[in-house]
């Protein structure tokens, strides 16, 4: 079953920082898809402020919150790798 997460920011390592997106996870928590939030979709997890979608093999203190904050927020079509797993974060209020 996917899950899909929705959230004033997402950032999704290592560089990409979107507003007003929906990302959706399998069970085994790769990113199956990344989408602009349209309408409200059932089944669909709200979150304010900020989530971080890192890989598995870093740790949250490994993540530089400055950084995220320098990047430019993509506006145009992202594509992920469906191969990566990701653990979430959540930080609300990260962004004003």
């Amino acid at each position: 079953m996917r899950t899909r997460y929705f959230s004033h920011y997402v950032y999704i390592e290592p560089d990409i920082l979107l507003k007003n997106y929906i990302v959706e996870m399998d069970e085994e928590h790769h990113i199956t898809d990344v989408f602009p939030f349209e309408k409200e979709i059932e089944r669909t997890e709200f979150y304010s402020g900020i989530l971080l979608f890192v890989g598995v093999n870093i740790a949250f203190t490994e993540i530089s919150l400055d950084k995220i904050k320098e990047l430019t927020l993509k506006q145009e079509y992202v594509e992920i790798s469906s191969n990566k797993k990701y653990k979430m974060f959540h930080i609300e209020d990260f962004i004003k």
